[in-house]
């Protein structure tokens, strides 16, 4: 099916005539032109987070930060944790997604990995484990429970953890511009022994 433009007496401020995209296909005996549109959102710079065996021996602590730049919003799309060693017992584990208006320091950075070569370098920064915790805003969402055990690396394939906030029509945590904004995620229970690794995907945009 060939691709095609049209011209319709659609005119913008400088009186030219504006351009519709559509694609050609034969309906019966007709050849038509069928218009496309688009029905979610572009392309956006998008970057991938990901972090190693950590361990969550210490209650309240931030697995993971990530602190918006000075001039893009950043969009929290995908989250998801795996258990990574043994825990001393099969026990539930709440997690909590928390706004940050300071950054922590001290931990282990991380810089987001851009899905595409040809996109800028990200204005968002993360770190795993800050040793100096940053300020702890409001709770985003409700707490979020999963479940760890003592034998994970037979019997815990699944993600103990597993947030997707990527469908269409619906808004996901969002990051204000500004670098003393961040979201991160908190263990409010633990174990002494139980490590988790995790991914994370973020998108960069100036607006929503």
């Amino acid at each position: 099916m060939a691709e095609n433009e049209s011209n319709v007496p659609f005119l913008d401020s400088n009186s030219s005539a504006r351009k519709f995209r559509s694609h050609q296909r034969t309906s019966g005996a007709n050849t038509v032109e069928e218009y496309m549109s688009v029905v979610s959102e572009p392309p956006l710079s998008t970057y991938t987070i990901s972090f190693a065996s950590t361990l969550l021996s210490t209650i309240n602590s931030h697995p993971l930060q990530i602190m918006a730049g000075s001039s893009l919003r950043v969009h929290l799309r995908k989250l998801t944790l795996y258990q990574s060693a043994n825990a001393a017992a099969n026990t539930p584990i709440v997690f909590e997604l928390r706004r940050l208006t300071t950054a922590g320091t001290g931990g282990s950075g991380l810089d987001p990995a851009p899905m595409d070569t040809a996109d800028p370098v990200a204005g968002a920064k993360a770190m795993v484990l800050p040793s100096s915790k940053g300020t702890e805003g409001i709770l985003v969402g409700g707490r979020h429970r999963g479940t760890i055990l003592a034998n994970a690396s037979t019997a815990n394939l699944q993600p103990i953890l597993d947030l997707d906030w990527s469908r269409e029509r619906t808004k996901g945590p969002i990051i204000a511009a500004g670098t003393s904004n961040g979201l991160v995620l908190k263990n409010v229970s633990t174990d002494s022994t139980v490590q988790i690794e995790g991914y994370a995907e973020i998108v960069e945009a100036t607006t929503a």
